[in-house]
């Protein structure tokens, strides 16, 4: 009889046990997937130069991911036609870079985040909130704030990477995102003088 109770005892020591490591295990996880792609990035690469250029490709993968996310709701949302067909473009766009990315990475064994970032899903939502004349502005806003972030990035990452082909591809990034921000700009100006 004392050996049941004991059991139980034990039992109820596990399990509470169990309870509290789980709690206290998430609580260390990453929430983000940018933090969880630059946590198994670490796991990958010992050497720091190849875990630097993954983490360049990290932050370009989330620049991306915004600017196509972002897209795909002022195609759907936007008041006028000519912010529709800039969200239209930025989505089709981005989409292609971000797959084209994924290849480079995935060529390098490099991780990048598997869902939109927090700091993408923070944009959207804040996006998402607005309407009519409004949502058109800060999308125009939005767009030209990420692309000279991107642009700033890629200018980095072209002068900063150890790999080749990473450099190169940020290169080839530039001159079509320096074309977007241009496009963006002229929109922007519009979009403000029909305030």
């Amino acid at each position: 009889m004392k050996i049941l109770k004991l059991t139980r005892i034990d039992m109820a020591a596990i399990i509470a046990s169990a309870v509290i490591l789980s709690f206290t295990s998430c609580k260390t996880q990453p929430d983000d997937s940018k933090d969880v792609a630059q946590e198994q990035n670490e796991v990958t690469f010992d050497d720091k130069d190849a875990e630097n250029d993954a983490d360049y490709l990290i932050d370009a993968a989330a620049i991306l991911e915004k600017n196509a996310g972002l897209g795909e709701l002022a195609e759907s949302k936007a008041n006028s036609k000519e912010v529709k067909n800039l969200g239209s473009a930025m989505a089709k766009a981005h989409t292609s870079d971000l797959a084209e990315l994924q290849s480079l990475a995935s060529s390098k064994n490099i991780t990048l985040p598997a869902s939109p970032t927090d700091n993408t899903m923070d944009a959207f939502e804040d996006l998402n909130d607005k309407k009519g004349q409004e949502f058109d502005k800060l999308y125009c806003d939005k767009v030209v704030s990420n692309h000279k972030d991107a642009i700033n990035h890629m200018e980095a990452i072209e002068k900063n990477a150890v790999d080749a082909d990473i450099r190169v591809w940020a290169s080839k990034m530039l001159p079509h995102l320096r074309s977007h921000l241009t496009s963006a700009e002229a929109l922007q100006n519009n979009v403000k003088e029909k305030k």
